[in-house]
């Protein structure tokens, strides 16, 4: 494969969400740690993540629109958190970041289908990235404090299937929690926490991973599928959920991952099929109505953080 363009940003790219109303632009989250004792900065990698916590280090980010081309667009800076993920909806032109202070940023995106006319024409970018609304975890105990406990937010999806009357997030916690919200216009309700969602060794470890289950094609709405979720955590472990039974996971995998769960996509044409990729350099593909054994692996050979798009035969 070769290389065709490239740019170069002031911030370590983290994240990349394609825009599915416009196919010539995509946004790009970033994610920066400054450390203050010595002025440095370093990459975006897991393990800084989750090591640097110290009062001396500062965390920036921003949210990018980029189009083919590789022109920045738009850029809103975000002062005082890194963006660890990003998910843009299509049906209700929301991107939702995933905050590395503990908070989610929700933008609504304008749809423009002549924005690359207008930038040509007139020579100026049109914004597509306004004042965000923002949600902060808070201490259920005293909701005038955030709480700081649950520390980075490292993973965040959309509903598919969620009514058209409100939206339905995911997201989940360097501290082993998964949070659902629903979201009515302006308003943010919390639905559902589970806390201690993976262990190792009787120690929470981080969630890297929260996805609904389901898939575009799917009716709206598709009570079934619309309730079911999964997790992966730093304890090798895949685990289904159904919201509507929260207590405990529906369906655990222990044994198919070598090391941590970081990521998970449904398959865009089948509501049963999904993959995970792991520390372990290993893609797999499984069936939600089996999950104890993959029906297929693949072996990249090189460290394999994120397993997008796949095709079925």
């Amino acid at each position: 494969m070769n290389i065709t363009k490239e740019i170069t940003l002031d911030q370590h790219p983290c994240s990349i969400e394609t825009f599915s109303e416009n196919e010539k632009l995509f946004f790009c989250g970033n994610y920066q740690l400054y450390e203050q004792n010595n002025g440095d900065s370093k990459a975006g990698e897991l393990g800084s993540f989750l090591t640097s916590n110290s009062e001396n280090n500062q965390r920036k980010g921003s949210v990018m629109v980029i189009n083919n081309q590789l022109d920045i667009i738009d850029n809103y800076s975000i002062p005082s958190a890194g963006v660890l993920d990003m998910k843009y909806s299509p049906n209700c032109s929301k991107l939702a970041c995933a905050l590395s202070n503990s908070s989610l940023a929700i933008f609504d995106i304008k749809k423009d289908s002549n924005i690359s006319s207008l930038i040509s024409e007139t020579g100026t970018k049109p914004s597509l990235l306004e004042e965000p609304l923002l949600f902060q975890v808070k201490d259920e105990e005293n909701c005038s404090e955030s709480y700081s406990n649950e520390g980075l937010i490292l993973s965040v999806d959309w509903n598919k299937l969620s009514s058209s009357s409100y939206q339905q997030l995911i997201f989940s916690t360097q501290n082993s929690s998964v949070f659902i919200l629903d979201i009515h216009n302006e308003r943010i309700d919390t639905k559902l926490v589970i806390r201690e969602t993976h262990k190792l060794c009787g120690e929470i470890v981080p969630v890297w991973i929260s996805c609904f289950g389901g898939s575009q094609n799917e009716e709206e709405g598709n009570n079934s599928f619309s309730n079911i979720f999964l997790t992966g955590g730093d304890d090798c472990c895949l685990r289904l959920w159904d919201q509507r039974i929260p207590e405990r996971p529906i369906a655990l995998n222990k044994t198919s991952h070598t090391a941590g769960v970081t990521s998970a996509q449904w398959c865009f044409s089948n509501n049963n099929i999904f993959a995970t990729g792991s520390y372990d350099e290993t893609i797999r593909i499984f069936d939600d109505r089996n999950i104890k054994i993959p029906v297929n692996e693949y072996h990249t050979g090189t460290l394999n953080y994120n397993c997008y798009y796949f095709h079925i035969k």
